[in-house]
Order: structure tokens, then sequence, then C-alpha cells
């Protein structure tokens, strides 16, 4: 990973806050490309917002923006807002919301192509996310430098990368290709597809949730089966201690 005290003392003292959030997108959606692209964001509810979310290429361009949307969000009860604009280029990309851009569609941000910026057009970064398509482009990804997240490859561009509910965490997700049904990864890379899911990881109705309901997350409480295992392997411990 990149060195984040590196990129700041290249650019300059980063402001970052976190009123606003990505909270799911279709990286690479399955089928051919669609039109549009469709972000889901989280913020104060019954708010509205206006910010930039910015596409920095990380592979072949590297650095290149390559997509701007600018738009106002409406979040409603539950915190969940749409946007939706021009289809993302598929993977490897870094992803920024931000309040302003001072920048323009085709700039390169990052001169020599090292995977740190030597450009800052943004205001205050809210959050970022880093989705590669390969390993090799793991490291070239700018998410490090706002201090956001950089999802590790783990030999497929995921489909939908999403937050858990209660935790926050993201995580990686598809549905055909190169893994036997469907899976869900992590951001560091490990298989979480057995792991004890509330909701559906998947999301049924594939694609950023329309009609605002919670994502899926990992209930932290262990199953009441597994805390009938764990109340015996207590028991014969305590028995173990009085003989």
């Amino acid at each position: 990973m990149k060195s984040a005290i590196f990129a700041a003392a290249a650019l300059g003292t980063f402001s970052v806050a976190s009123a606003q959030l990505f909270n799911e997108f279709e990286s690479n959606p399955p089928g051919g490309d669609p039109t549009d692209s469709t972000f889901e964001l989280s913020g104060t509810a019954n708010t509205s917002w206006t910010g930039f979310i910015i596409s920095l290429d990380s592979d072949a361009a590297i650095g290149t923006v390559d997509r701007v949307y600018n738009f106002t969000v409406n979040f409603g009860a539950n915190g969940l807002g749409i946007v939706t604009g021009p289809d993302l280029e598929n993977p490897s990309f870094t992803l920024i919301l931000t309040d302003s851009f001072s920048g323009s569609l085709g700039d390169d941000l990052d001169l020599d192509g090292d995977g740190v910026l030597d450009i800052n057009p943004f205001g205050t970064v809210f959050d970022s996310i880093n989705v590669s398509d390969q390993v090799e482009d793991d490291g070239l990804g700018y998410a490090d430098d706002f201090g956001g997240t950089s999802l590790v490859n783990v030999g497929f561009e995921p489909e939908m990368v999403f937050r858990d509910s209660m935790s926050g965490l993201w995580y990686q997700s598809m549905t055909a290709g190169s893994f036997a049904g469907a899976v869900v990864f992590d951001a560091d890379g490990n298989d979480v597809t057995g792991a004890n899911w509330v909701g559906d990881p998947f999301n049924t109705s594939y694609g950023p949730n329309v009609t605002g309901e919670t994502n899926a997350f990992i209930d932290p409480v262990p199953e009441p089966a597994t805390m009938a295992i764990l109340g015996l392997a207590a028991a014969a411990f305590a028995r173990k201690r009085r003989k």
C-alpha cells in the first residue's frame, strides 16, 4: 500500500469528513455494459446534498479523470439516496466523493503514473474506494491517499461492492464467472460467503437498492446452535476444574 503520509505531503493537507458516504454500487454489472451507473449514498435523513463523484483511472491511463458526476441527492427517511449518471468504465478505478472539484474530465492528476496523485483538485473528500481488475493494479489506486478503502483483488472484477449496514465495512460480490456459484469477499480478499449473513449479500434485485432497503450485514452474534456448543464446552471445563 502507498503511504498516505507521503501523499499528504505531496498534495497538502487533505480535509476528510464522514457525513456522506458511498453505500453500494455496481463496479462491473453482469451482462453487457449498461447505459447508466447508479450509486447509492448514505447521509443525513430527509436532507439534500450537492456534490461530485469523480472516477480516476487506475490502469490504462493512471490518474486520469475518467468520469465526473455532479449531482444533488435527496436522502430519504433511512438516510439513503440514489445518484445516476453515465456508465462507469470497468475497473480498475478509484471513486472519490467530494463537495467540490476544480478539475476537468480528462485531466491527468498523476503526472508520473506512480500511483500517487501530484495534483489535488478536490475540496472536502468524504469517501473514496479503489476497485481493481487484477492484482497488479492493487497498488495503483488512490483511495489510500484520502483515508478510504482499497479492495484487494481476488482474481475477478467484482460485480457489486457494498457496505455492511451494521459495521460499515466494504464487501465485494460476484454471481458468475471464475467461481462456482455466488461468492462474497471482504476488502482484504477473504472469502466470507459462508458467514452469518442477515439479508442477501447479492442483492436479489442486483444493483443499488433503488427502493432504499438496508444492505445485508454479517451478524456478529453466534447462532443458537453455536451458543449451545459453547455452553456445553464451558460446563465441561467447569466440571474438570472442580475435580
